[in-house]
């Protein structure tokens, strides 16, 4: 009782700093108002932000599902998912990055575009038919790259086994 007492003088004692009258905040309004702010804050990092472009280009918004639906994901359609979403995954582009090969470019097509993600999921006509059976066009276009459900994306993977060892 004797803490309890301490504290309560010590906040009557406090000055106060604002316009008067002062009027409390209640707890849930502060925890609204502080998870608000935050959700804000990130969508303003996630959009302005230079980093993460693979990403951005699957998942443009931070408020999106897909976190959702890749905690159901089992082990394997999860490593798959990831490396969609990162873009480090076995592609040519990655590689030559890592120093672990010497040509960037798309190995299937020919056409000397880089072996991207992008390049992978929307344009190389080598997986043309593939993509129209799992994804529902023949090709696609960048801006419709995050309209695609992350089952289709994998179905789309697992169906072109280019990462199959």
């Amino acid at each position: 009782k004797e803490v309890a007492d301490k504290r309560a003088k010590r906040g009557a004692e406090l000055e106060i700093n604002g316009p008067e009258p002062i009027i409390p905040v209640s707890e849930a309004t502060t925890k609204t108002l502080i998870k608000e702010w935050s959700k804000n804050t990130h969508e303003t990092r996630w959009k302005e932000g230079e980093s993460c472009r693979q990403t951005k280009m699957l998942v443009p918004t931070v408020h999106n599902n897909i976190w959702k639906r890749l905690r159901g994901l089992t082990r394997t359609r999860l490593r798959i998912a990831i490396q969609m979403l990162t873009g480090h995954c076995r592609l040519q582009r990655h590689l030559f990055l890592m120093n672990l090969v010497e040509d960037p470019t798309c190995e299937k097509c020919q056409e000397g575009a880089y072996e991207t993600v992008e390049h992978y999921l929307a344009y190389c006509p080598y997986y043309a038919v593939i993509r129209h059976h799992t994804l529902g066009n023949m090709f696609l276009r960048q801006h419709e790259l995050k309209y695609l459900k992350i089952n289709k994306i994998i179905d789309f993977v697992e169906m072109t086994a280019r990462f199959d060892d």
